[in-house]
């Protein structure tokens, strides 16, 4: 099994297609709602927005009017009263979280979220960098645990993959690596979960700050094994901000604990990665590509700990 299917949730924020220079569109969507600006230029090139709201017609398609704003005021204007003139029809076919097929007044092009700060964050090494805090279990259940686990540096293995290192949020000890994999497509972390056990998370990246894939709690001495479970995401600390830079980032302050209270929470964790490496076993057997993925990772994360 590689991974697990997902609904389709298109992103918010600021959508273009590079080889249009100039040209771009902002997409908002709240609930079931979407609003479309569109920042263009006229016949005599000159710049001209137009805009667009209403419902999706599903989770992956909005139909609707385009209307063009005239006769606005300028800053520091006397304020006067905008006027809309409808100019055709706009229809976004969203293929995943970050691309999408858009006809506007009867031009079609093909338009991705613009990345414009991450250097390609849909691209190893950069998309994983930051904090990520997700959850994993199952519906089935229904049970579910968390993980905050921060990437902060570069790290390249003995064989020459590439790696971003980090840790589970608050424990340096608990080194995590991720990677990518361009034979499979898919993303992996690697993470020391406990004194005896691994945490491993195959995934790949549906938007910018959202990973979804499949988790396992696996014992040391043995191997992987299992369909695993259901495991999702989101980015709550940036790039800049895990590397001690002025930028966005949810945290909390830590608690003072004392010593006995720490070791109740270490055997605590120890137990609860017990019962998951025998819930992770069940299933559809881990498929060899998967096996060569935790391999390379596991070969990396030995020679960090020497």
């Amino acid at each position: 099994m590689i991974g697990s299917a997902h609904a389709n949730m298109p992103e918010s924020g600021w959508w273009w297609n590079a080889s249009e220079a100039g040209r771009g569109y902002s997409i908002e969507i709240q609930d079931n709602q979407v609003f479309v600006a569109a920042y263009t230029y006229d016949l005599n090139k000159q710049p001209v927005w137009y805009y667009s709201s209403g419902t999706l017609t599903g989770d992956s398609t909005y139909t609707g009017r385009v209307v063009k704003a005239v006769n606005g005021s300028c800053f520091g204007c006397s304020q006067g009263t905008p006027q809309s003139v409808d100019v055709g029809s706009i229809t976004i076919k969203f293929n995943g979280a970050k691309d999408a097929s858009l006809t506007i007044m009867g031009y079609t092009t093909q338009i991705t979220r613009f990345d414009f700060a991450n250097g390609d964050n849909t691209r190893y090494p950069n998309a994983c960098y930051g904090e990520w805090s997700g959850v994993y279990g199952s519906p089935s259940y229904p049970v579910y645990y968390g993980e905050r686990i921060k990437f902060n540096t570069t790290y390249i293995g003995a064989d020459g993959t590439n790696y971003l290192q980090g840790y589970r949020t608050g424990s340096s000890a608990s080194i995590a690596l991720c990677s990518y994999d361009a034979s499979t497509g898919y993303w992996s972390i690697i993470l020391d979960s406990s004194t005896s056990y691994y945490q491993f998370f195959l995934f790949k990246f549906t938007g910018f700050n959202r990973m979804e894939g499949t988790h396992w709690t696996y014992l040391k001495t043995a191997t992987l094994s299992g369909s695993g479970e259901n495991w999702v995401a989101f980015r709550t600390a940036s790039k800049s901000f895990v590397q001690g830079q002025i930028a966005p980032a949810t945290e909390k302050s830590d608690l003072v604990v004392n010593p006995a209270t720490a070791q109740a929470i270490a055997n605590a964790r120890l137990a609860q990665d017990k019962s998951l490496a025998e819930l992770n076993k069940r299933g559809t057997p881990v498929l060899p590509q998967i096996q060569d993925i935790l391999s390379r990772q596991l070969r990396a994360l030995s020679a960090i700990q020497k």
